[in-house]
C-alpha cells in the first residue's frame, strides 16, 4: 500500500475562532505520513466561533492557485467544516459563494449544534453530519470518507 495520496488529492487545514489561521495549504506534500504528522501538531484554538468569517478566509487563502488549489484544472474541490460551536456570524452567504465557485462543502457538527446552521453551510442534508463529542469522530470517519469519495469521482 502506497504511503502517498493519489495525485488528485491535496489536503489543506485551517482553524478559526475569533481569528483565522492557515495550518497548511493544499500544496503540502501528498505523503500520508507527512499530512498526519502536520495534523497531529495542530493546537486547537479557543474562542468565539466565526464560521462565516472562516469560510470567507478559506475562500481567499486556501482556495487559490498560490495555495495549491486546482479548481481551474477541473479537479473537484472539497471543504470539510468541523465545528463544535454555534457561529456568531452569518454563514449562508459565505458558504453560497464557495458553492458557486464549484467547491463542495461538508459540515460536521460536534455536540449541540444547530442543524439549520449546518445545513446552511453544507447546502444539502446529505453533506451534513453530527456527532455527540470529539471521541465519536472515528465512528463517523468511514461514512464521511465514503461520501467524499462518491462526490469527488
Amino acid at each position: 500500500r502506497s504511503s502517498d495520496l493519489p495525485d488528485y488529492v491535496r489536503i489543506g487545514v485551517a482553524q478559526y475562532s475569533g481569528s483565522y489561521k492557515d495550518e497548511f495549504n493544499l500544496s503540502l506534500s501528498s505523503n500520508v505520513s507527512d499530512v498526519k504528522t502536520r495534523i497531529g501538531e495542530i493546537k486547537k484554538m479557543d474562542g468565539s466561533t466565526y464560521i462565516g468569517l472562516a469560510l470567507q478566509s478559506v475562500n481567499q487563502s486556501l482556495f487559490n492557485p498560490n495555495a495549491g488549489c486546482r479548481i481551474a484544472e477541473s479537479i473537484p474541490q472539497l471543504l470539510l467544516v468541523i465545528t463544535d460551536g454555534q457561529s456568531v456570524d452569518k454563514v449562508a452567504g459565505p458558504a453560497a459563494v464557495l458553492r458557486q465557485r464549484g467547491i463542495t462543502i461538508y459540515a460536521l457538527g460536534v455536540g449541540a449544534i444547530s442543524d439549520s446552521q449546518l445545513l446552511q453551510i453544507a447546502g444539502s442534508p446529505d453533506k451534513k453530519f453530527t456527532v455527540s463529542n470529539f471521541s465519536e469522530l472515528n465512528s463517523i470517519k468511514k461514512r464521511i470518507v465514503r461520501n467524499l469519495d462518491r462526490k469527488s469521482t
